[in-house]
């Protein structure tokens, strides 16, 4: 091969990886985007941040959490998914609630039951029932 072949092949190489790169980056959503996904029950998108190994614990600026969206639906499946991801059953939104707070509160009372044998426990703090 001779050396403008070669010019030509390593420029191929460098612009590939960056359009590889430039793409991944593009793909890249914030965790309120992350959180929509979860509320619109979206189960592409939600498989979608499995595959990509997303924090579990991220939350949108509510303090909303993959866990606490898919505990308000009653999501038994996608919640065991978030929890062996080692998504925090106790992580709290910025009101204090807790998913199995959400499960209840949204009239999800297996969610609440599955949530509970998990180790969710309550607890009251500045007069209000939490999960803890």
């Amino acid at each position: 091969m001779n050396q403008a072949s070669q010019t030509r092949l390593r420029i191929t190489i460098v612009l590939t990886l960056l359009c590889t790169v430039a793409a991944s980056i593009a793909l890249a959503q914030s965790p309120a985007d992350w959180i929509k996904a979860f509320q619109r029950n979206d189960q592409a998108e939600i498989q979608r941040f499995f595959d990509r190994r997303e924090d579990p614990n991220m939350a949108n600026e509510k303090g909303y959490s993959p866990l606490m969206i898919a505990a308000s639906h009653g999501d038994i499946e996608t919640a065991k998914k978030l929890l062996q991801g080692g998504a925090k059953l106790d992580q709290q939104d910025k009101n204090g609630y807790t998913p199995l707070i959400w499960a209840a509160v949204m009239g999800k009372p297996d969610m609440a039951r599955w949530l509970a044998s998990e180790g969710a426990g309550l607890e009251i703090r500045e007069g209000r029932l939490l999960v803890n």
